[in-house]
């Protein structure tokens, strides 16, 4: 399934008069083939941008829509704004490699991208090992690098170089502004460490990170 977002440019009314309030666009789904059948889910991405316009009769204008992904399932979890004006986008892939993506290892992988203003891709890179590794959020930090979260199943296989504490662990892994892996970090005890959808990460004033997830691991 894929999700649109439709990019507008909607009317501003004069001042004084009453705004009528349109019905909202709703994401809908883009695709017909089955994602039992397929295994496919691409990513497709559009812009939302709001241009003030003094005429009551101005329409909603559709400017473009990208689609990223593979012959596998392809998840978006995160996206923020660049300083360049451009995005950086990251999930998770299950797509084989030389498929939507240049590099594969096991099953999920964190799969980051980014980027310009018209969506056209600088660069992607794929980060895991051989279990199941899943990003849920980015983020664009203030020196211009990018910094991923989520959690490992994996050990210190395929490009993942450090080794795990429990079934699950968080994983953070600190990129440059072209992608290059500056360095990971993993956390975690003997049971399960989860980052997922609803766990967050935030850059702070001192130039470090404040990371909240969820822990099973008993203390030790």
């Amino acid at each position: 399934m894929k999700t649109e977002i439709t990019q507008t440019n909607a009317a501003l009314p004069e001042h004084g008069s009453r705004m009528p309030f349109p019905t909202p666009s709703i994401p809908r789904p883009l695709a017909t083939a089955s994602r039992v059948t397929t295994r496919t889910l691409a990513l497709r991405v559009l812009a939302i941008l709001i241009v003030g316009s003094l005429s009551l009769a101005a329409q909603p204008l559709y400017l473009w829509d990208t689609v990223f992904g593979g012959s596998g399932d392809d998840l978006l979890e995160d996206m923020k704004p660049t300083a360049d004006g451009g995005f950086v986008a990251a999930g998770l892939s299950y797509s084989p490699a030389n498929s939507g993506r240049a590099e594969a290892y096991g099953s999920y992988d964190y799969w980051v991208l980014k980027l310009d203003t018209h969506l056209n891709v600088e660069w992607e890179r794929s980060f895991g090992g051989s279990g199941s590794d899943r990003c849920y959020s980015v983020l664009a930090l203030r020196d211009g690098g990018f910094l991923l979260a989520g959690h490992s199943e994996s050990g210190a296989t395929g490009n993942k170089a450090v080794a795990g504490f429990g079934d699950l662990d968080i994983w953070l892994v600190r990129l440059d502004s072209r992608g290059n892996r500056l360095w990971e970090r993993v956390y975690g005890g003997s049971a399960r460490d989860e980052y997922g959808p609803r766990s967050a990460a935030v850059e702070t004033s001192d130039g470090g990170y404040l990371i909240g997830g969820n822990s099973f691991s008993p203390a030790g």
